[in-house]
């Protein structure tokens, strides 16, 4: 028992400091429960401003009413009144709180809601049911603030929907209206909602068509016009478009969608309007309503001269007006600071740039604006009285008191002063010391974007258009999520260009890429440029630009990454590959192409790169063969260090090493190489095990290596000599753990319970994850460190074949070690102590053990997740799923290890958090198997399941017969959507715009799942589900997540 405090006693100053705490610790959460307090509470919480929602979107059902709150900072807030017992309801992302018998109404409650949040309206208002509440539309008739969308759903009575049109459209933007066949059986009462000026209308149909004709088209006065699922007839159509051109109908129209039922015959709806066909690719035309686009459709001009435009698709109709857009006044890049009156329109385009470059670099640096000429004290026209202020000749400090000034400057602030003169660039350059990581640059079409990477790992996006002429005078620079326009004072392309890199320091250029490119324009900037390290050519470019390019680029790049398909001219080909390049990568996107060009041996042959890969290149197994013999006999390119070819043919080796004494070497041999990958210029090395060596008559040796997966195989052909080779050896023990290798940190846990002790002292791994795989004859344990996905350290533990060894691999170099006489179970517990064991991913069980693995299994107390494999016996298996499944977080069935049903039922009604099956094994996933199943997730992938049984299932929870822990189920089933679900379970969509979070009651892989779109279904309990359906790879999903 505490004595309470008067807070609200405290003057106003004080409870400032007690709101910003709330504010910044619970995020508003405890700021929105305390205005419920009292009217002072909500006074002082309106009067602080501490609740800046963006969005106010109140969502009104019979017997409740939600309102969702949107912050730009602040996780979304979801706040319910229920009817029953006046409850509240208060849900952010972190916490949740319920309140009952609160004092006051719904619409008490709602007013108190919406005048805290200091929203100027309500961004969005979704009525699903007539409400139970007798005065729900004061909240509206006494505000005078405005509705962003209304949203209504086809549930409505006809005295709801009455009051909806006298009290809620003449304050509404935009409506959109679900019907259903039972809707709107007065047509007086749909013509007085059509009647209606809206600046957008939209109407679903839900069920069966809905019957609109013509006299409602014709009603309508909303701008925009979205009809979706009517029966409006093609001849209807016709008639109002002819209605259109005699100005005899709407207005107001501005653009017209209409879906239709049946395809759409364009004879039908364009007969007697003297419509003039407009073919795709011709002048830009834009709508009023911001639409614009090259249009192919029809133009029909109405009697007062203006056009309309009639596009058609596959079963819809779109109208809407039209206007051939000069490219001037179509150009959305005018500066804010253009001076209209007529006593600046004298001074020259290049003054006005530089007043308004100056103005923008010196305002962002704190002092005050320089004169229009940066060299000059005087002003050759003064600017208007309003933006008149005292200018500050920046330039001409000296240069030591200019340093500290550009040193506070951003890098767009110095990039964009640099462009304002000679003089400007070069103490920008000299005065700054900028350095950047990296610089990378793409030419699409007609433009260059520069990508800068600055050394906080921040982007800056630079875009310089090249043609048309009137868009050379600006640059677009992206930052931070922001996009500044600038003017570039009558500079070239290539100047802009060469005094961003001279700003920047820039020596090098990443990567240079080429997409849709078909001039020449910019190849003079780009041959200027230093040294480019690779450039990477799309397959839609220009052939003779691709050809002009290399001929000016080759000799300041070092790796090359293009398609082959459009080399029609095996010279031109040729030429490529004759480039002294660090590495040239080849890739063929048309494989079914017969007639792309095939290389020969002369092709390889005469290729002079260091590092040569062939992707899906056609070449054949014997033409590699030769190749093979002849640099055997020293006939071939003699800087080749590694040939890569990867092809979906399949490669006989029988055919490939005819005649070429390859020496097969074992597994236990590796060997390493340089390797330059086509995804990253810079070399890395690879480690090689086994292979097959080939040698030459003076002992020179080289390595092949073949490996097909997946229906692909990959050659790679490694000079062994042309690079110093990487041999291991055993390491020697150093004096000091920290100094150690991990390999030798756990060898020595191995010798000893003192040794073991000694390490988890002395030295405690911390690998990224740890993966363990349980097979036939051994344990494999392998440890990522530096990345998750690259397998640094891999232990081995065998003892059938090799009693008394235990094998490790570390970076792929091989040692083995003698076993003190462990178990499994002891050697698993051993490594794994000198281990974090928060590290340890995954378990896979695989093969049938020759030992006793579940006793090491047993040592475990936390799982993440537990892996099935398909090939895992089902004993071994099974005994698996016993120990392990009550300390695993995911439980992965790549096999269903029970001979029936019932088994299979006894497993799933186990308390699991999540279960994953993808398997075909079972014919069918019955509707039995889903109701007893007791997951908080389940996952089916491979899983045959009916679209009847999943009804039933939905029906089952509906009428609250099913009563498990699932919070979760996603499935795949090839025919079914929101068409398919039953009318019992009265599925209210939303719309994919709107964004909504789900979170577990318990962590799993993730702590919540976050989906646009979908249908909220609710129980008589009041317990709710939300079921989306989504795509992926070509997949329908399809969701259910049920809320707590």
């Amino acid at each position: 028992m505490t004595t309470p405090f008067p807070l609200l006693h405290l003057p106003r100053l004080a409870l400032i400091l007690v709101f910003q705490h709330m504010g910044h610790r619970y995020s508003m959460h405890e700021i929105l429960a305390f205005c419920h307090v009292s009217k002072r509470a909500r006074s002082v919480a309106k009067c602080l401003k501490f609740i800046p929602p963006k969005y106010f979107v109140l969502n009104q059902h019979a017997s409740s009413m939600e309102i969702i709150l949107y912050f730009m900072r602040h996780p979304t807030v979801r706040l319910c009144y229920r009817k029953e017992k006046d409850s509240v309801t208060l849900q952010s992302e972190a916490t949740a709180t319920a309140w009952t018998n609160i004092g006051f109404t719904v619409v008490e409650w709602t007013k108190r809601m919406f005048d805290v949040s200091n929203c100027e309206k309500f961004e969005t208002v979704m009525l699903h049911k007539p409400p139970e509440f007798d005065d729900f539309f004061s909240i509206f008739s006494e505000h005078c603030r405005r509705i962003g969308k209304l949203i209504l759903y086809p549930v409505s009575t006809d005295s709801f929907t009455k009051q909806v049109v006298e009290t809620l459209l003449p304050i509404t933007s935009n409506i959109s209206f679900y019907i259903s066949k039972d809707s709107f059986k007065d047509p007086k009462e749909l013509r007085k909602i059509l009647s209606q000026e809206i600046d957008s209308m939209e109407i679903h149909v839900r069920g069966s068509p809905f019957s609109l004709n013509l006299s409602d088209l014709i009603t309508s006065n909303a701008v925009k016009f979205f009809l979706r699922g009517l029966t409006l007839t093609q001849k209807e159509l016709n008639e109002f478009f002819k209605m259109w051109k005699r100005n005899e109908c709407n207005p107001r129209l501005e653009y017209l969608t209409v879906l239709l039922y049946e395809d759409v015959f364009e004879d039908a709806i364009l007969s007697g309007l003297d419509a003039v066909k407009v073919l795709n690719g011709s002048s830009s035309r834009s709508s009023n309503i911001g639409y614009s686009d090259k249009i192919a459709g029809f133009d029909i001009k109405r009697i007062d001269g203006k056009i309309g435009t009639i596009k058609f698709g596959l079963n819809f109709v779109n109208f809407y007006f039209s206007k051939v857009c000069k490219q001037r006044s179509s150009l959305a890049l005018r500066s804010s600071d253009a001076v209209s009156s007529d006593s600046t329109r004298h001074r020259s385009h290049s003054q006005l740039c530089r007043s308004q470059f100056t103005r923008v670099a010196v305002v962002r640096c704190g002092l005050a604006p320089t004169p229009p000429d940066i060299d000059s004290s005087s002003h050759s026209c003064p600017l208007p009285p309003t933006k008149m202020t005292t200018p500050f000749p920046l330039l001409r400090l000296p240069k030591h008191a200019l340093i500290p000034v550009f040193q506070q400057m951003k890098l767009i602030d110095v990039i964009a002063l640099s462009l304002l003169s000679n003089r400007a660039r070069i103490l920008s350059k000299t005065s700054c010391g900028l350095s950047v990581t990296s610089i990378n640059i793409a030419a699409i079409n007609h433009s260059l974007d520069l990508d800068i990477v600055l050394s906080d790992d921040k982007k800056l996006q630079i875009l310089l258009c090249l043609i048309p002429e009137n868009y050379k005078e600006f640059v677009v620079v992206s930052v931070d999520n922001k996009t500044v326009i600038w003017r570039t004072l009558g500079l070239s392309t290539t100047e802009c260009v060469h005094r961003i890199l001279d700003v920047t320091n820039c020596e090098s250029i990443q990567e240079l890429k080429f997409y849709e490119t078909d001039s020449f324009d910019e190849l003079p900037i780009l041959a200027t440029l230093p040294h480019i390290e690779q450039i990477y050519i799309s397959r839609d470019c220009n052939e003779v630009f691709v050809h002009k390019m290399l001929e000016m680029l080759s000799k300041v790049t070092s790796n090359i990454d293009m398609c082959q398909d459009w080399f029609r001219n095996l010279e031109q080909f040729q030429k490529v590959l004759m480039l002294n390049m660090n590495s040239i990568t080849i890739y063929a996107m048309n494989l079914r192409d017969p007639t792309r060009v095939r290389l020969s041996l002369d092709d390889l042959l005469i290729s002079n790169a260091v590092h040569l890969h062939l992707y899906d290149v056609m070449i054949s197994v014997k033409t590699l063969n030769r190749f093979f013999k002849l640099w055997m006999r020293k006939k071939s390119n003699p800087r080749l260090e590694h040939l890569k070819f990867l092809t979906l043919e399949e490669v006989s080796p029988d055919v490939l090493l005819k005649g070429l004494n390859a020496l097969e070497m074992p597994q236990t041999t590796t060997r390493t190489f340089r390797v330059s990958d086509h995804t990253n210029s810079r070399c890395r090395e690879k480690v090689v095990t086994g292979g097959l060596d080939v040698m030459r008559s003076d002992g020179t040796r080289a390595t092949v290596a073949i490996e097909a997966k997946a229906g692909t195989t990959i050659l790679d052909f490694y000079d062994v000599d042309s690079v110093p080779s990487l041999t291991s050896s055993n390491a020697c023990p150093y004096s000091v753990f920290k100094h150690m290798q991990p390999v030798e940190v756990i060898a020595f846990s191995l010798l000893s319970k003192r040794a073991n002790n000694l390490s988890k002292i002395l030295r405690k791994l911390s690998p990224r994850n740890i993966d363990l795989k349980g097979k036939s004859d051994h344990l494999d344990i392998s440890f990522c460190f530096a990345t998750w996905y690259n397998v640094e350290l891999s232990l081995y533990f065998y003892k059938e074949n090799a009693p008394d060894l235990a094998d490790a691999r570390f970076r792929n170099r091989a040692f083995t070690h003698g076993n003190m006489g462990l178990s499994a179970s002891q050697w698993l517990e051993r490594v794994l102590d000198v281990m974090n064991n928060e590290s340890l991913m995954k378990i896979s069980v695989e093969g049938t053990p020759q030992f006793d693995v579940c006793d090491a299994f047993a040592t475990l107390t936390k799982l993440p997740s537990l892996r099935i494999m398909d090939n895992c016996d089902d004993s071994f298996a099974k005994k698996a799923l016993e120990i392990l499944s009550p300390v695993t977080a995911k439980v992965e069935l790549f096999k269903i290890p029970y001979k029936n049903r019932e088994e299979f039922q006894k497993f799933l009604k186990t308390n699991l958090n999540y279960l994953f099956i993808n398997t075909h094994q079972f014919s069918r996933f019955t509707l039995d198997d889903l109701l007893v199943t007791n997951a908080l997730k389940v996952e089916l992938r491979g899983v045959r399941m009916t679209a009847r049984d999943l009804n039933r299932f939905f029906t089952s929870w509906f009428q609250s017969k099913c009563d498990s822990r699932l919070e979760h189920l996603t499935l795949r089933i090839e025919v079914f959507n929101d068409w398919s679900l039953p009318e019992i379970l009265n599925a209210v969509p939303f719309p994919r715009d709107q964004k909504r979070r789900f979170f577990y009651s318990k962590p799993l892989d993730t702590p919540s799942k976050t989906f646009r779109g979908g249908h909220d279904i609710e129980r008589a309990d009041g317990r709710k589900a939300i079921i989306t359906f989504e795509i992926k790879f070509n997949m329908m999903y399809t969701n259910i997540y049920i809320l707590p």
